[in-house]
């Protein structure tokens, strides 16, 4: 896993988390039984370990079989903090790419509101916060997390986290020591997305959280139009590249349609 002066707070943020929440999912545990989905042989295995001690398998049967919203919400409860270690340590990625690794935990903050009490819910924003940090020093350091910060964003907002949880992350960490180049690697995606499809690729966020787009939208306006940014979209080795004008152009202008579907 990739060294920062993060990760240690990270992992500590993870076990605060064990500790708070349930030590093993119960044994009503909701997931779908098809031939397609989970075994009972698997079911039985999951609800007899210890959530900390569940395999990477283990947790990708729960999420191909764990369809909607469980009416018990300590299901999600007990499954969270595993999910986030798992990021944490770079062992973790969406195999479907489309930054929806936490939806189903975003949708139950939502339909079993509030889904966590306060101190857990500081906590998630610890992490969510670290999480950022330590993802954007690692790509400032040329160490790869399995998220690209644009996509981790997407997948916090996604999973249930505030638009302003994650901004002001976002913002801490372009104003670290290894802010001015994590800025560049956030902005340049976003132009690529730009220059390639005239939109930016966030599927999952159109598509699941989309009433967090008019907020997000309005971050990002802001960050495009920074100094910073500007001069750097106009300096002679990135204006070459054919996605920075188009960015330059969108910077004050993006709104929802800015976000479309996956092509």
């Amino acid at each position: 896993m990739p060294a920062t002066p993060y990760h240690a707070d990270l992992m500590t943020t993870v076990q605060q988390l064990y500790a708070r929440l349930p030590s093993r999912v119960p044994a009503t545990l909701e997931v779908c039984h098809c031939d397609c989905c989970m075994t009972h042989e698997i079911l039985a295995e999951i609800t007899a370990t210890p959530v900390r001690n569940l395999t990477r398998l283990h947790m990708d049967e729960y999420r191909n079989s764990a369809h909607g919203v469980p009416k018990n919400p300590d299901d999600l409860r007990a499954m969270l903090p595993r999910y986030l270690d798992m990021m944490a340590r770079d062992e973790w990625s969406d195999d479907f790419g489309v930054g929806v690794d936490l939806q189903r935990f975003g949708d139950g903050r939502i339909a079993h509101a509030p889904l966590f009490d306060a101190q857990t819910e500081a906590l998630l924003n610890q992490w969510a916060r670290l999480m950022i940090l330590h993802t954007g020093a690692a790509e400032a350091m040329d160490q790869d997390t399995g998220y690209s910060l644009p996509y981790l964003t997407e997948v916090l907002l996604v999973g249930g986290w505030s638009v302003d949880v994650v901004t002001s992350a976002l913002d801490d960490l372009f104003a670290s020591p290894h802010g001015l180049l994590a800025q560049e690697l956030f902005v340049a995606p976003l132009g690529e997305d730009v220059g390639l499809k005239g939109h930016f690729h966030m599927w999952g966020l159109y598509n699941r959280r989309s009433e967090a787009i008019p907020e997000f939208a309005i971050w990002l306006n802001e960050l495009l139009c920074r100094p910073a940014v500007q001069d750097w979209l106009v300096s002679p080795e990135i204006f070459a590249k054919p996605w920075a004008d188009p960015l330059f152009t969108l910077s004050g202008n993006i709104t929802g349609e800015t976000f479309a579907i996956k092509d």
